[in-house]
């Protein structure tokens, strides 16, 4: 599973950068961070912070993509909390 604070690249997203501006339920955390929470219908939800990948990893191409990484989520179904990971995709300007 990815760990964040193990990443030499990964980088969190500030409150004023124009990616956060651009979701439409974001909440700044009290480190000026991007967060984000998201609640579903079957009354799961998931929060995290907006991310990149640092410009100085020139090993890796995905430099510039913004995602979200979620640090935490709840699920009424506990087989959901056995994925290692998700990709979700919509129709918003952040999306794939």
């Amino acid at each position: 599973m990815f760990d964040p604070l193990q990443s030499c690249t990964y980088k969190r997203q500030s409150c004023s950068t124009s990616s956060c501006m651009e979701l439409d339920d974001h909440v700044c955390t009290i480190n000026q961070l991007c967060g984000f929470i998201y609640c579903y219908g079957d009354k799961s939800f998931i929060k995290g912070t907006l991310a990149t990948f640092d410009d100085d990893a020139s090993t890796i191409e995905l430099q510039g993509i913004v995602f979200g990484c979620v640090h935490n989520e709840g699920t009424p179904n506990p087989a959901l909390l056995e994925v290692p990971g998700l990709v979700g995709l919509g129709g918003g300007p952040l999306s794939l």
